[in-house]
């Protein structure tokens, strides 16, 4: 193993094996799914907060607290 400086300056260790290798392949897979799940929760996030801003705007500021029933 060697030690290879990650972006953020931390250092990490790193196989210097296959980069195709299965490994490789399901860590790729890790990331990318840990990458979308919280790319998916900022959007929600991100909707959920512009929703009662926008329905105020749409009605002239009278939403101030929307009642879902």
């Amino acid at each position: 193993m060697s030690v290879v400086p990650a972006s953020a300056g931390v250092a990490r260790t790193a196989t210097l094996g296959d980069p195709t290798g299965a490994e490789a392949v399901a860590a790729a897979s890790k990331a990318a799914d840990t990458a979308r799940e919280r790319a998916a929760g900022y959007l929600l996030a991100t909707r959920l907060q512009q929703l009662p801003e926008r329905a105020a705007s749409r009605l002239g500021g009278e939403a101030t607290g929307a009642v879902i029933t």
